[in-house]
């Protein structure tokens, strides 16, 4: 333990010796890709509020298991569909002037992805049509997301060295190799901005089938590099 602290020790030394002797220049550099979606993370929730708990598990299966079975025939693959939260919960239902009732809340939340844009506003329209209540997110997303992420990574290291480039020149030096790297990409990049969440009415079931503007996705990398100045 002792000899493995004395050669850190040494290394640090020496690297700060090394840092001491060679001029070094610090940048941060960044690339921002736009890409096209294609495809989406649709989120649905369905909600029974009824005063008899096996009822309201009962009712809630039936509509979850519809909506399954729908999303199947319009080509979603099962193993693209997943239950994410189940609840059955007592709650106290309040009317003014008279007493609490007891009621039975059974919750299944659903996620699922399209992998065909064009059929996402019918297949919304259609969980509607079969009394799912709520769809809480659509998330629009790049399938080849790691390929586009590190396309900008490279792009983000050219616009640091072409700032290191303009800092050195006015010191009348240039740029040499780099000495440390620092990768600060985020791995939340390609998560674009979700769809505001909505729920069942007379106007969305008018309009549920009204084209959908997916935008463009921003893909951001940025690193940290010191390079060594000649």
């Amino acid at each position: 333990m002792k000899k493995l602290v004395l050669m850190l020790a040494l290394l640090s030394a020496i690297s700060f010796s090394f840092a001491q002797e060679k001029s070094l220049v610090n940048v941060n550099g960044e690339y921002i890709a736009k890409v096209q979606p294609d495809e989406a993370e649709v989120r649905f929730m369905v909600s029974t509020k009824l005063v008899n708990m096996q009822e309201a598990k009962k009712t809630n299966d039936k509509i979850v298991s519809q909506a399954i079975s729908y999303l199947k025939k319009q080509g979603i693959p099962e193993k693209d569909i997943l239950t994410t939260r189940i609840t059955l919960n007592p709650y106290n239902e309040y009317v003014k002037d008279e007493k609490p009732i007891q009621k039975y809340n059974a919750q299944q939340a659903i996620t699922f992805k399209v992998t065909d844009l064009d059929k996402l506003p019918t297949i919304m329209s259609g969980l509607v049509d079969r009394d799912v209540n709520n769809i809480e997110n659509v998330q629009f997303k790049a399938s080849n997301i790691e390929e586009i992420q590190n396309d900008a990574r490279g792009k983000a290291m050219l616009d640091a060295k072409q700032k290191a480039t303009i800092l050195a020149q006015a010191l009348g030096q240039s740029v040499g190799a780099a000495y440390t790297i620092h990768d600060n990409t985020s791995t939340d990049n390609g998560s674009p901005r979700p769809m505001m969440a909505m729920y069942k009415s007379a106007e969305m079931a008018d309009s549920a089938e009204s084209p959908i503007a997916t935008g463009d996705i921003e893909v951001i990398a940025r690193v940290s590099v010191g390079f060594l100045l000649k």
